[in-house]
């Protein structure tokens, strides 16, 4: 079967793509794990067809300038592509397929069927996949590290698709990468966002014809593009086409406006990193650490001269100290030594130790000592926020990005050292067209030296992002330092307390034995009393009731009734005894009744619990 009926049975079953590409290098596995994947991701990727926007940015001979069109359904764009059938109208010079989003993480404005339509149209080399599944809508950025180079290039006519009637020799240069830069952000709180672009381009090396598919979140690139192309821009080579020649110097000149666009604007990120650290952890530097002797042993640090609160208290204090200062924009003492700070506050610590003399620089002098008398500002809870866990947690988002800057400048490093790498094999290959390695020397040796500064600049990115790792991590183990600091002090704080309401609960549980001794004690009194009581009130009622004289002195002689005795101790002696019954038959009763209740509020709380 000839190459034009592949490419045309290929175009009957876009929906298949990239299991209908022709020639590919792909294995069928493969083919078939991108097919798979497309399908489970078709609604997270792709837009609805009619509700597209797909710009096409192409060159046109009969004009000598590049034309815009904005598709918006597979319709339009197969008759954009080829015309009312296939094979009748040659591939322009250069062609530009801009897809993009709303936003770096919304679906693309492209449906499935016109993105399957253009790749398959011009045998868009599967892989390219790989650098597309990173898109469309996700709430939280996702498989966000992943970044590379691929290529399938063909410099000889047999290994490639040969359709003439589209002005394709079959010989051509395939690449596809993705690469990251830095852009500004409309959120307030972090003006810096990481997006990607990715980029597929093909070049016949016999007829010059290019084209480009670049996907990105917004029209940067596509802006960057049409500006550097535009009829009345002075950016000749971009638009150059005459010769083979001149167009593989206009690939190179569009390699580079990709190439600078992941170079720019990281100096400005590291360096509002680099702000945002010290403004999280400038105060860290400025806090009073006693001797850590005293740290050893709690005897000494209860003594220490400073406060009688410990470290807490002179973070507290010192930190409001600086905060205040900060908020005084008139306190030019303050911008003039604010780093040397830290090492008079040290001095401040240890007066025992001797002051050593310290060489500062041109225009840095100590803060000024306060006069006697006068303290530093009171004591502020809000300023504990400068060493809580909420900071230590801003400083880990911060090392976070500083973590994605690093992946991102070492990924784009590889890469542009890819494209150049792969262009230097290519120019020194016997099967690269003699037109093209001669007549574009001077082009690619200026790319050649365009890369390397970007390349340079990028090493340079990455170093001052180790640095400032390194930087991150040492802050990152001060603030921990000086938490566990706070925490061990507050933890002394709070066993003295403890130890203070230990003190005070076993005077109290003394105090509360002893009432027990004493009520114990009147108790026993108290029986006693009642069962005197109780024996002596029968016969002092009868003797009272019967008002008998037992024993009679009668003219000062003695004389004894035995028969008043006998009545009195009949009467007595009985109602003693029923009294004491009487007595005790009340005495089981309540205690009784007392046991009842005890053992029915504990099965009660038993059934609570």
């Amino acid at each position: 079967m000839s190459y034009q009926s592949l490419f045309l049975t290929a175009c009957e079953n876009v929906d298949k793509f990239p299991k209908n590409t022709i020639r590919s290098s792909t294995s069928r596995n493969h083919l078939d794990s991108f097919f798979r994947r497309l399908n489970e991701q078709d609604r997270r990727i792709f837009y609805r067809d009619n509700k597209a926007s797909v710009n096409i940015w192409e060159f046109q001979d009969n004009e000598q300038a590049f034309q815009n069109q904005c598709i918006t359904n597979s319709a339009d764009l197969e008759t954009h592509l080829h015309g009312s059938h296939l094979l009748a109208r040659e591939d322009p010079r250069c062609r530009f397929i801009f897809i993009h989003a709303p936003t770096s993480r919304d679906i693309l404005r492209v449906s499935r069927k016109m993105f399957g339509l253009a790749l398959t149209y011009h045998q868009v080399m599967p892989n390219f996949l790989d650098f597309v599944f990173p898109f469309g809508f996700q709430e939280y950025a996702e498989d966000f590290c992943f970044s590379g180079f691929r290529e399938d290039s063909r410099l000889f006519s047999k290994g490639g698709l040969k359709i003439m009637e589209l002005g394709r020799s079959g010989q051509e240069i395939r690449v596809c990468y993705s690469l990251k830069s830095v852009e500004s952000s409309d959120r307030e709180s972090w003006p810096w966002s990481v997006r990607q672009t990715s980029i597929y381009h093909s070049f016949d090396v016999v007829t010059g014809k290019a084209i480009w598919i670049v996907i990105k979140g917004s029209h940067l690139i596509k802006e960057r593009v049409q500006e550097s192309t535009k009829e009345n821009s002075d950016d000749n080579e971009l638009k150059s086409f005459e010769t083979a020649a001149s167009s593989f110097s206009s690939t190179l000149a569009m390699h580079l406006v990709l190439c600078d666009w992941c170079d720019e604007d990281w100096r400005w990120y590291l360096t509002f990193l680099e702000k945002r650290l010290h403004d999280l952890t400038r105060h860290s530097l400025a806090v009073d650490i006693p001797e850590a002797s005293q740290y050893v042993d709690p005897g000494p640090f209860r003594l220490h001269k400073r406060s009688s609160s410990g470290f807490r208290s002179t973070i507290s204090r010192k930190i409001t100290s600086r905060k205040s200062t900060l908020d005084n924009p008139t306190d030019e003492s303050f911008r003039s030594s604010f780093l040397m700070s830290p090492i008079s506050s040290i001095n401040e610590v240890s007066p025992q130790m001797p002051p050593n003399k310290i060489d500062l620089p041109p225009g840095f002098s100590l803060p000024p000592s306060l006069p006697p008398g006068k303290g530093g500002p009171k004591e502020d809870n809000t300023t504990n926020e400068v060493l809580s866990v909420k900071t230590l947690q801003q400083v880990q988002f911060v090392e976070d990005k500083a973590n994605e800057v690093l992946l991102v400048l070492e990924a784009n490093i590889k890469i542009v050292r890819s494209i150049r790498n792969h262009y230097q094999a290519i120019l020194n290959s016997e099967d690269c067209p003699g037109e093209i390695r001669l007549g574009s020397k001077t082009e690619f040796s200026n790319f050649e030296k365009r890369i390397s500064n970007i390349i340079s600049d990028l090493e340079i990115q990455r170093s001052t992002a180790e640095t400032l790792l390194r930087l991150l991590e040492n802050r990152k183990s001060l603030l921990s330092a000086l938490l566990n600091l706070n925490t061990i002090e507050a933890s002394k704080e709070v066993s003295v307390k403890s130890q203070q309401r230990e003190s005070k609960m076993q005077e109290m549980t003394e105090a509360m034995h002893q009432l027990a001794v004493d009520t114990k004690r009147e108790t026993v009194s108290m029986r006693i009393i009642t069962l005197v009581t109780l024996f002596f009130l029968p016969g002092t009622f009868i003797s009272t009731i019967m008002s008998t004289d037992i024993i009679k002195f009668e003219d000062s002689e003695k004389k004894f009734e035995l028969g008043a005795l006998q009545l009195y101790l009949y009467i007595t002696v009985p109602l003693m005894a029923i009294t004491f019954a009487a007595w005790w038959v009340v005495y089981i009763f309540i205690d009784r009744r007392q046991g009842s209740n005890f053992h029915s509020g504990n099965a009660l709380g038993s059934q609570v619990a």
